[in-house]
């Protein structure tokens, strides 16, 4: 059982560390790096197997009864419901952001979790953190919780991370966008719509853009409604819906310790559009503000 978090800080620096090297060694132009595609249309690379395999290698010793569940290959094709209550889990994202590492910008991150198996009397199973690491190695930041707060270390210096009251008055928005099909026309209107939400930042705010995790992490010394990924749930089962365990749960965890609320669907309003071949979905906290952030956006879109 792992129960110091220098070990994940540990992990996370050295699969950051080997996917910078990875990147350097490749041509500057993302278009000449070898990649490769998921199922959900996400791009891979070497490096982020380079990456998890080095966590892996470093994680895995320390609990060998722990279940490891990583984005790339066979690792993220663990059933957890088929796990018994109590059972540890890593949960691992090597490279969260890939775009943003194919193009050399600083929007990406290594998130680790190490969580357990818990019953939810309303979701069923899921995943409890126990401590977490979001890792920037571009930027030199690293976000870490445990069970004694959360820290954000740059360089050798450590600071505890405390959420900022709310001074802004804006509304959590969440904006979610979704291919219904493969056409030549959907990356052009997926482009449109992320041009659109930046437009539109009034009603929505997403940090720091690329990783959901960085996003979340980073949050932990910002007001606390402005948390915001471009995703459907924050409050994930373990199974199934839009988001997998590894998109969210550790910087999630990293702004909860530091004192941060993100709101449950459960009690917020939903606006959806269709534009061409993208279901565009608002969340927010009534419905008047979420059918006002819909027909922004699609105004903003359609300019």
């Amino acid at each position: 059982m792992v129960d110091n978090i220098e070990a994940l800080i540990d992990a996370a620096t050295t699969a950051g560390q080997a996917a910078i090297r990875w990147r350097e060694a490749q041509p500057a132009d993302r278009k000449d790096v070898p990649t490769t595609t998921n199922p959900d249309g996400s791009s891979v690379t070497e490096a982020d197997r380079i990456a998890q395999h080095e966590i892996q290698r470093m994680l895995v010793p320390l609990d060998r009864d722990a279940v490891f569940l990583g984005e790339e290959g066979e690792c993220s094709k663990a059933n957890l419901d088929a796990f018994p209550l109590d059972t540890r889990v890593f949960v691992v994202d090597p490279i969260d952001g890939t775009n943003s590492f194919l193009d050399r910008k600083p929007n990406w991150s290594v998130s680790i979790a190490y969580a357990k198996i818990v019953a939810d009397e309303n979701l069923g199973k899921i995943l409890q953190t126990c401590m977490a690491v979001v890792s920037a190695p571009a930027k030199g930041r690293l976000y870490y919780a445990d069970k004694s707060g959360a820290t954000l270390k740059t360089g050798r210096k450590r600071e505890s991370l405390y959420v900022l009251p709310d001074t802004t008055g804006l509304p959590t928005m969440t904006f979610y966008c979704k291919k219904i099909s493969d056409t030549d026309e959907t990356e052009p209107r997926r482009l449109a719509m992320k041009r659109a939400s930046e437009d539109t930042s009034a009603y929505i705010q997403d940090g720091e853009k690329g990783s959901p995790a960085l996003s979340l992490a980073a949050a932990s010394t910002r007001p606390n409604n402005i948390v915001v990924t471009r995703e459907d749930d924050p409050f994930q089962p373990i199974t199934g819906g839009v988001l997998a365990p590894w998109d969210s749960l550790a910087g999630r965890f990293i702004y909860e310790t530091a004192g941060g609320t993100y709101p449950s669907n459960a009690d917020r309003h939903r606006n959806m559009r269709i534009l061409g071949n993208l279901i565009i979905s608002i969340m927010a906290p009534s419905q008047r503000l979420a059918d006002n952030a819909a027909g922004a956006l699609m105004r903003a879109a359609r300019t």
